[in-house]
């Protein structure tokens, strides 16, 4: 993990090859917790969410590969949730959105495996709006979803494949600040900004 400063100085960086702890094979995605933690996802071989404080020190890791509740497949992205202390994991290969404390313990599963509005096939990455809600990008669907952060019920879908303006092909990431959107549309080679919904 590489750490910039706002400028583009590297300031520093912390993990190498491999898969004992502190070890990454590939890294997906990092999330800011309380009190400077940092959450990183990655897959190929680890399949878990490994937790350092602001110094890059390894303090813990939760999550196996497969597909039981504490258990995740190419978690892709995460997202934390300051209001009410929870971590949003975009868990790709299993079709869904897992939700976890800061230590780990499952709070709740978001999503099934499909197409309608409320499924999810290959959820890249998960942000949190600022009312509370998710916006959620499928790399499977080519689409956005706005989910509601409790019940996982669709409050709003758009997107759809295509090149078109509006439309995506394998989009990657998410992310939303300010009432903006950002959406990482990998096949079409762009990146979309709108307002949020």
């Amino acid at each position: 993990i590489a750490i910039f400063d706002r400028d583009g100085k590297e300031l520093g960086s912390f993990g190498e090859y491999g898969l004992e702890p502190g070890q990454f094979i590939y890294p997906t995605d990092i999330a800011f917790g309380p009190d400077g933690i940092v959450f990183v996802s990655e897959y190929g071989g680890n399949d878990r969410i490994q937790v350092f404080d602001s110094q890059g020190v390894f303090l813990r890791e939760f999550g196996t590969r497969g597909e039981g509740r504490n258990q995740l497949s190419r978690p892709q992205g995460l997202s934390w949730d300051a209001a009410n202390l929870e971590l949003y994991i975009a868990d790709a290969v299993n079709h869904r959105i897992v939700v976890t404390d800061a230590y780990g313990e499952v709070q709740r599963i978001l999503g099934t495996p499909g197409y309608a509005a409320g499924e999810l096939s290959y959820p890249y990455d998960v942000s949190i709006l600022g009312d509370g809600t998710l916006v959620v990008i499928e790399f499977g669907n080519n689409r956005m979803q706005r989910l509601d952060a409790f019940t996982g019920d669709c409050l709003g879908v758009w997107g759809g494949t295509g090149v078109q303006e509006g439309r995506l092909r394998y989009p990657w990431s998410i992310d939303s600040s300010g009432g903006v959107i950002a959406v990482l549309d990998s096949g079409n080679n762009r990146v979309l900004i709108g307002d949020a919904p």
